[in-house]
């Protein structure tokens, strides 16, 4: 995701009283995208806790307050594709550049 699609999502995620940005280191992290994914889907909050990795296991209360929100209010329906196309684009950048483990795993098996 480029600088501008970030900033747009912490917008929307804090508009909608959601402060995942506030307790995450980024946003665009693994425990995060994981967590927004888990926000478009409508899981519950122990379940979004779960996605938690590495340093962020350890903030679990702070990281439960943050994720307590609406999101219906700040217009997310209207823009979740949005975020899911530009997900799905960054990970196809990062796959043609062969930046990703996941990518570079699979082309080397070719």
């Amino acid at each position: 995701m480029c600088a501008c699609e970030i900033n747009r999502l912490h917008k929307i995620l804090d508009d909608g009283g959601i402060e995942l940005g506030g307790v995450t280191s980024d946003i665009n992290g693994v425990s995060a995208r994981a967590m927004v994914s888990a926000l478009i889907e409508g899981k519950p909050i122990e379940h979004m806790l779960g996605l938690a990795r590495g340093k962020l296991q350890q903030r679990r209360e702070e990281l439960g307050a943050s994720l307590d929100g609406d999101l219906r209010a700040s217009g997310w329906p209207r823009i979740e594709a949005d975020v899911r196309l530009a997900w799905r684009a960054a990970r196809a950048a990062a796959c043609a550049a062969g930046t990703t483990a996941r990518c570079r795993s699979s082309t080397s098996r070719r």
